[in-house]
């Protein structure tokens, strides 16, 4: 056969076209070994909590709620719940906040958000956990901005890594799990059972043999750089369609759908995701760095988050941080409603709310200690010198729940190595810039 045979077209059309119907179909990164210590797959779901947090958010000194907008999600989950603040952190403003948020790596413009390195704790975990799901992970952002920085949250690994963006259509992140129904095979989309034997790369092999020859040594590189994908997409298609029997897809969501509906929606792919072990690391936003989401099915004044919510009224976060809470309730009560083992998903899923900047009073008057040990204020709302966080679920014991805790200016990256072995990373002994040991006091 002559090279002019053997096109781009022919060499592509089968795996690209037999990939199309099926999710997530990305080339793969070498695996690495997982830690298996618990007797119960272990679950995690890290939330993105645009903008600050203020007055409001901690429990009072008896771990009641009342006047909190962390009740909605406490009303049935207070033991669960490890509420903590005052974590110190080096990224300040959208851009350190976002970029820092998993990687422990700030960057700091605002404009492009970037961290310095990466990979991100959710992209670390799904690496480690590779090859035991069907998916390594899922990012899915309630967001139109996943195209750019400002809407990214997850990262590949290296320096200056490049973003991985989130799916921010709630019709595309139910595919990405369950996939499109089969359709008969065509001239351009052979049979999934001939890729799933291996004739369709054994064709291919063949093809390159009888071409090979014939090219140039740049030709020959590009070729195989080509046919190394193609296989890497054909492993993770076998892997993909091994969805187990007993997972039947839910009624597909509606293709236009209301802002809060569209936060459920991914919330229920999710735990669907979870429920049939297509993944056990996720990660959701409620909006993007800066967000300007319209809240205002929450309240008719806040028409823009960033405008008229972080930046126009302390009420309004707290009622925007309300709804957002009432919707993490809602995830855990899908998770409690699915029988996980010797429980449910929720008791084996750990569920991490963290915001993109810090906790800031409703006076609009920061006091805290800078870095040479003096007590300064300000009424800059975008610094992370008090970093909040919600943490639902113990990971089997392994966090005490039931308990606000004042970290007392410790670091923020520490939590992110304390997650890493919450999941049983243990072997893992430092991430991100300064977490090189875990928070002790949540144990």
């Amino acid at each position: 056969m002559s090279w002019s045979k053997m096109n781009r077209r022919r060499f592509l059309k089968g795996a690209a076209g037999a990939s199309l119907a099926l999710p997530m179909l990305s080339s793969l990164q070498p695996r690495s070994s997982a830690a298996a210590t618990a007797t119960y797959k272990k679950r995690i779901i890290f939330i993105y909590m645009p903008h600050q947090d203020t007055t409001g958010f901690a429990p009072d000194a008896s771990f009641s709620f009342t006047g909190s907008y962390l009740a909605p999600l406490a009303a049935n989950y207070k033991s669960r719940m490890l509420v903590l603040n005052n974590m110190k952190t080096k990224g300040q403003g959208h851009g350190g906040g976002h970029s820092e948020w998993l990687t422990g790596w700030p960057g700091g413009d605002d404009a492009v958000p970037h961290p310095t390195q990466g990979p991100s704790l959710d992209v670390y975990m799904a690496k480690r956990l590779d090859g035991q799901t069907p998916l390594r992970q899922l990012t899915f952002m309630n967001s139109w901005r996943t195209s750019l920085n400002v809407g990214v949250t997850s990262w590949n690994e290296g320096a200056n890594p490049t973003a991985i963006p989130g799916i921010n259509d709630p019709v595309q992140a139910f595919t990405s799990v369950y996939g499109t129904a089969p359709a008969a095979p065509t001239s351009s989309q052979p049979n999934h059972g001939l890729v799933l034997r291996g004739s369709l790369l054994d064709a291919l092999d063949k093809d390159y043999a009888r071409v090979n020859a014939k090219l140039s040594t740049a030709d020959r590189r590009l070729l195989d750089q080509h046919l190394s994908l193609v296989r890497d997409q054909e492993a993770k298609l076998q892997r993909s369609i091994q969805m187990p029997s007993s997972c039947v897809a839910p009624t597909a969501p509606g293709k236009t759908l209301a802002f809060p509906d569209q936060v459920k929606s991914f919330m229920d792919t999710i735990v669907g995701a979870f429920r049939c072990d297509a993944s056990r690391v996720a990660t959701f936003a409620f909006g993007c760095c800066g967000d300007d989401s319209n809240y205002t099915f929450v309240d008719p004044a806040a028409k823009n988050y960033h405008d008229d919510v972080a930046h126009g009224s302390t009420t309004l976060v707290k009622k925007v941080r309300t709804w957002q809470y009432q919707q993490i309730a809602y995830l855990c009560d899908q998770l409690a409603a699915v029988n996980d083992g010797d429980g449910t998903l929720l008791d084996h899923t750990l569920i991490a709310c963290l915001p993109e900047l810090g906790w800031f009073p409703d006076n609009n008057v920061l006091t805290y200690t800078d870095a040479y040990g003096k007590q300064q204020m300000t009424d800059n709302n975008h610094l992370r010198f008090e970093v909040p966080v919600v943490i639902v679920g113990s990971s089997g014991g392994f966090f005490k729940t039931g308990q606000f805790v004042d970290l007392k200016q410790d670091h923020y990256h520490k939590l992110l190595l304390s997650f890493a072995h919450a999941m049983d990373f243990t072997d893992l002994a430092s991430f991100g810039e300064s977490g090189t040991a875990e928070l002790a006091q949540l144990r």
